[in-house]
Formats: structure tokens, C-alpha cells, sequence
């Protein structure tokens, strides 16, 4: 059973490039989240096209309750952390022996319509850095 709070975080939302803005890096030329449960986990789904016309794409799946548990997608992290902070925050911490590498902070707007994820995290060099990208609903996900 999932927790209906996070009901509207759940969909496929559409990055808006001119929107965004990367202290690292350059933002996608176009992106796709989808978020959607599978049992009681999260499954989020990312595909998007680098500026040099590269595809990418990767999927993770969280428990969003707030407890530390073991992340297989990257040998960069070995624990993935998901909680609800608030009705329209939802934050994922993944930690390397500890220590948190990268964090996600997704805020829905109001209306449900728009989705901002600043992502953050350190460079090799120590910097810290924050990427903000913003999403908008393509479609909620029927049936959640």
C-alpha cells in the first residue's frame, strides 16, 4: 500500500529547459521523469538528451519513509534515503559510507502542475554545486 500523500509527486513530467539553471554542467536539451509506485516502493524513471545530442536514461527505486536503505544503481553510493519533508517536498539523500553525495530536493507547486528538483552534491574538487531543473506535468498517472 502506498502512502496517498505522495499522490501528487506520481506521473510523467516534462523538463522545461529555458526553466533551468546548472551551477555543473549544462541542462538537458529536453527531459522525462516518471514517478509511479511498484509495491511500496518508488520507481523513478529519468531519460533526458544531453546538449551534444546524447540519450541517457536511469531508474532507482525508494522507500520514501525516511529510512536509510542499501543502493545498488551506483558504485558511487552504497545507501538511498526518501521522506516526505512536507505536503510538497520530497527529499532523497543518497550516501557514500555515511556521507551524503548527492541530495534531491523535489518541490510540487501548488496546482500540482509543476515540479522544481535541485539537485546537489560536491565536485571531485570539494565544490559544492546546485542544479535547479523544472518540470511540468505531461499526465498524472491514472489508477495511483
Amino acid at each position: 500500500m502506498h502512502d496517498k500523500q505522495l499522490d501528487g509527486f506520481l506521473g510523467e513530467w516534462t523538463l522545461v529547459p529555458h526553466l533551468c539553471s546548472y551551477e555543473v554542467g549544462q541542462p538537458p536539451k529536453q527531459g522525462l521523469y516518471r514517478i509511479e509506485w511498484s509495491n511500496d516502493l518508488l520507481v523513478c524513471s529519468l531519460s533526458w538528451v544531453s546538449t551534444d545530442n546524447t540519450k541517457h536514461q536511469t531508474t532507482y527505486l525508494t522507500k520514501p519513509d525516511g529510512v536509510a536503505r542499501p543502493y545498488t544503481t551506483s558504485d558511487l553510493a552504497d545507501t538511498i534515503l526518501t521522506r516526505l519533508s512536507d505536503d510538497h517536498t520530497l527529499d532523497t539523500a543518497v550516501m557514500k559510507a555515511d556521507i551524503v553525495v548527492s541530495f534531491a530536493r523535489r518541490i510540487l507547486a501548488e496546482n500540482q502542475t509543476q515540479m522544481t528538483i535541485t539537485q546537489s552534491g560536491f565536485t571531485p574538487e570539494g565544490k559544492g554545486f546546485a542544479n535547479h531543473s523544472v518540470y511540468h506535468r505531461q499526465r498524472p498517472l491514472s489508477g495511483c
